[in-house]
């Protein structure tokens, strides 16, 4: 899965790095850069966001022959870490690394102390993928069906854990897709998210799939539905949520 992150994302994201960097290299003396350029993550440390910037940051070094140094600013869905980097100096030494999430924010109506359009210029997308709904691999909830059936049954006893502002999104469409009723527990990452769903204090989860192929893999969760159009060629023994039922689910996310 790394692997495959490392060569497809990786490159991608030099590319667009390399953009940024290069407009402010014509606006500065011909030394930029001569200080250490900051990175920033705006979510916990070892999410997949945050395992990306981790290996940008090297090959810039590497490149760049100056120190990149990733800082996690993590609260309110990403919010403060996008908000520092849009005060920071226009210099080309603060940059952000981020998910869907402060698009999200912006066109949900939540109000940001910061203005996306006037404060921050994107460069690209870097990658689109897909998220996945699973469960404890102890959970009585061995398909879609099965969790539709027993969320009516209980209306508002299950939960579901999200540790990004899209993942809740997926939460809150599904439910009405589905026309269930459970609770939302937000996280400040997914990871935090996973332990708690692996530790039995969350019930289900949406996260990326990269986040959770591990815990997948070491036999502590159980995948029950792609939230793409198509299944994850990581993992294409678990079926859309789309063809397990809820028909026209169809959500992905992106990193820029």
């Amino acid at each position: 899965t790394m692997t495959f992150l490392r060569f497809a994302v990786l490159r991608f994201l030099l590319l667009c790095m390399g953009l940024m960097l290069g407009v402010g290299v014509m606006a500065q003396a011909p030394t930029f850069p001569n200080r250490p350029i900051k990175l920033v993550v705006p979510f916990v440390p070892g999410g997949t966001l945050d395992v990306v910037a981790r290996l940008l940051a090297r090959n810039m070094q590497d490149s760049l022959k100056q120190a990149v140094v990733v800082e996690n600013r993590a609260s309110a869905g990403g919010v403060v870490g996008v908000d520092h980097v849009a005060k920071s100096p226009a210099d080309g030494y603060t940059l952000v690394l981020n998910a869907a999430t402060p698009m999200v924010t912006v066109v949900s109506l939540q109000a940001t102390p910061y203005d996306l359009i006037k404060d921050l210029v994107p460069v690209a997308q870097v990658s689109t993928f897909d998220y996945i709904l699973a469960v404890n691999v102890k959970s009585p909830i061995n398909s879609m069906q099965e969790l539709i059936q027993i969320a009516r049954k209980q209306p508002g006893k299950l939960n579901y854990a999200s540790g990004a502002r899209f993942a809740q999104i997926m939460g809150e469409a599904f439910k009405r897709a589905a026309t269930v009723d459970i609770a939302h527990i937000p996280y400040k990452g997914v990871q935090p998210a996973v332990t708690d769903l692996i530790a039995g204090r969350a019930q289900v989860i949406f996260g990326d799939v990269p986040s959770l192929m591990p815990s997948y893999k070491g036999g502590k969760m159980r995948l029950i539905g792609v939230t793409g159009n198509r299944r994850s060629v990581i993992a294409p023994e678990v079926p859309t949520i789309a063809e397990s039922g809820i028909s026209g689910y169809d959500y992905a996310t992106w990193y820029a």
